[in-house]
C-alpha cells in the first residue's frame, strides 16, 4: 500500500477527490513520520497548500479520528464552518421579501371589512350595548333610558336616580349607569334609511330613528316604557347607501338586527 511523505501532487490528489483514504496498517515509524510532516505542513503558508480540484478549498493533513491512522487531502473544515456563517446572498433576501410581498397581496384583502360588514357590526353593538342597559335596568329595578342623536351620529344612555321615572339628561344619571356611557357609531356608518325602499315590516320610512323624541325607556322589569312601545332604528353606509341594517326595539324589550337585501329585509 502507498504511503505519502511530505505535500503529496495534485493528480493523486485528484484521484481521491478530497476524500479520506482507507484506513490501512502502518508501523510506528510511518505513523511518526506521517505526524511530522503533518505539523510542518500546517506550520507553512496557507497560501502554500494545495487545492482540492473539485471545490478548490486548502486541504489538510488529519488523522482518523477513531485509528488515528493518517487521512489525506481532506477539505479544511474550518473554511466551511466560514462559509457558513457567511449568512445570506442579497439575492436571497430580495427573493424572500418578494415572496412576503406576494403572500400579503393575497391574504390581506380576505380581512378587509366590506361597508355591509361595517353596517351590520354597527347594528350588533347597538344591539349588545341596549341589552346591557337593559340587564342594569332589571338587576337596578330602576328605569333607564336611551338617547339617539342623529346630528351627532351617536347614542347615550341614563339612569334614573330619582325614582320618578323622569330623566333631565344630567352626567349624575350618566354616572349612575355606570355600565355604559354612550358610543359614536363607527366611522362610514350614519343613522340612516339608506338605499331601502320600504321599513321593516311594511312600514313607511318616515325616520332613521323611528322612536318618539328618539329614545327609548325602559321600566324596572326591562319592557319598554310606555309598555307597547315599540320602534325600530335604521343604519346605512355612508359611501354605500345600499348597505342597511336595522334594529328593532320589541314592546317586551327584545331586540332584532335584519338587513335590507335589495327588496325585502332578512
Amino acid at each position: 500500500m502507498r504511503s505519502y511523505q511530505g505535500q503529496p501532487d495534485d493528480a493523486s490528489a485528484a484521484s481521491v477527490l478530497c476524500a479520506p483514504v482507507r484506513e490501512h496498517t502502518t508501523s510506528v515509524t510511518q505513523t511518526g513520520r506521517f505526524r511530522r510532516s503533518a505539523q510542518a505542513w500546517h506550520a507553512g503558508s496557507i497560501a502554500r497548500l494545495p487545492r482540492c480540484p473539485i471545490t478548490n478549498s486548502p486541504r489538510v493533513w488529519q488523522a482518523g479520528p477513531i485509528t488515528n491512522s493518517p487521512r489525506v487531502w481532506q477539505a479544511d473544515i474550518i473554511t466551511h464552518s466560514s462559509r457558513a456563517r457567511r449568512g445570506v446572498t442579497l439575492i436571497e433576501l430580495v427573493v424572500v421579501l418578494i415572496m412576503i410581498g406576494v403572500a400579503m397581496a393575497i391574504v390581506v384583502p380576505r380581512f378587509r371589512v366590506s361597508p355591509g360588514m361595517q353596517v351590520r357590526g354597527a347594528a350588533q353593538v347597538l344591539v349588545q350595548d341596549m341589552e346591557l342597559v337593559r340587564t342594569r335596568a332589571l338587576a337596578s329595578r330602576t328605569f333607564v333610558m336611551m338617547q339617539f342623536d342623529e346630528t351627532n351620529h351617536r347614542y347615550d344612555a341614563y339612569m334614573d336616580v330619582n325614582g320618578d321615572s323622569a330623566f333631565v339628561l344630567s352626567q349624575a344619571e350618566v354616572d349612575s349607569l355606570r355600565v355604559f356611557r354612550g358610543r359614536a357609531l363607527d366611522p362610514g356608518v350614519r343613522f340612516s334609511t339608506g338605499s331601502a325602499s320600504v321599513g321593516l315590516m311594511g312600514t313607511m320610512l318616515s325616520s332613521a330613528v323611528a322612536l318618539e323624541n328618539s329614545r327609548v325607556v325602559l321600566s324596572s322589569r326591562g319592557t319598554t316604557d310606555p309598555f307597547g312601545t315599540e320602534g325600530v332604528i335604521y343604519l346605512a353606509h355612508v359611501n354605500a347607501p345600499e348597505h342597511v341594517s336595522a334594529v328593532r326595539i320589541a314592546p317586551s324589550g327584545a331586540f332584532e338586527v335584519w338587513v335590507w337585501r335589495g327588496d325585502r329585509w332578512e
